[in-house]
């Protein structure tokens, strides 16, 4: 689920997507804690959404929505038509594997937005459970994307749950933190045209499968700590002092 003002009218929203329904519901907020439900959005049948982004894909000054499609290796993205109505974006879906769309080689599981190549447009990075990869789509501000060339192999066997952005290193390029079902986080740091290069001093391991993660400063230090939850630890906080010291 993603909380975004969907309709232009200054409120938050919320946006789901559907896994076992293939659809995409909107609920529309009137700014007291009221929702009322925008017309279902379905999706291809058998596509299994699962990840899901906010961004303003195509600078109308409406935030759009990407789903990624586990059943099908792709992700889809659909532009704000305004009022909580949303059409898919010519072109739409774009593969993440290196197969084609049909191919099981390809099983995208988490979508986060970033300006990777530093030119002002999102783009949109995908976690792909099938081959251990970071895909990247690079957004060209008009609702298109064109995916990478390269696939980015992430630190550990176990597929790859969550992939988040936020500037770990203060260099005010985006850069990736992901994690996988070994409890495996990694960091890949960007540099400011699109390239990520994995950190030495990560992985950084925890004692069971990683649910989710966040960026914050909890520490009050100027510098963002990555915060990590799952069944099997509870939450664990890495402070970023270089990333390396960690308290519970």
């Amino acid at each position: 689920m993603r909380a975004a003002d969907l309709d232009g009218d200054g409120h938050p929203d919320l946006a789901t997507a559907n896994w076992g329904g293939d659809s995409l519901t909107v609920l529309l907020g009137d700014g007291t804690g009221h929702f009322r439900a925008a017309r279902d959005l379905p999706l291809p049948t058998g596509s299994a959404p699962w990840g899901l982004a906010v961004a303003d894909f195509d600078r109308d000054g409406l935030q759009d929505l990407a789903v990624s499609y586990s059943g099908a290796g792709a992700v889809a993205v659909y532009l704000n038509a305004g009022g909580g109505r949303f059409v898919e974006a010519a072109g739409s879906p774009w593969r993440v594997g290196k197969e084609s769309l049909a191919s099981p080689e390809s099983n995208p599981f988490d979508l986060t937005v970033a300006d990777l190549n530093a030119d002002g447009l999102a783009d949109l990075i995908s976690a792909d459970t099938r081959s251990h990869s970071v895909t990247v789509l690079c957004g060209d501000g008009r609702g298109g994307f064109q995916r990478t060339p390269q696939s980015l192999v992430m630190v550990g066997g176990a597929f790859p749950r969550r992939v988040l952005a936020g500037d770990f290193n203060g260099d005010r390029f985006p850069d990736l933190s992901t994690a996988n079902e070994a409890g495996n986080i990694s960091l890949l740091a960007g540099d400011g045209r699109g390239g990520l290069v994995p950190v030495p001093a990560s992985p950084f391991f925890e004692p069971g499968a990683v649910h989710g993660l966040a960026w914050g400063d909890l520490d009050g230090d100027g510098r963002p700590d990555l915060v990590a939850c799952g069944p099997a630890f509870g939450v664990t906080v890495t402070r970023n002092a270089a990333l390396t010291r960690r308290t519970r």
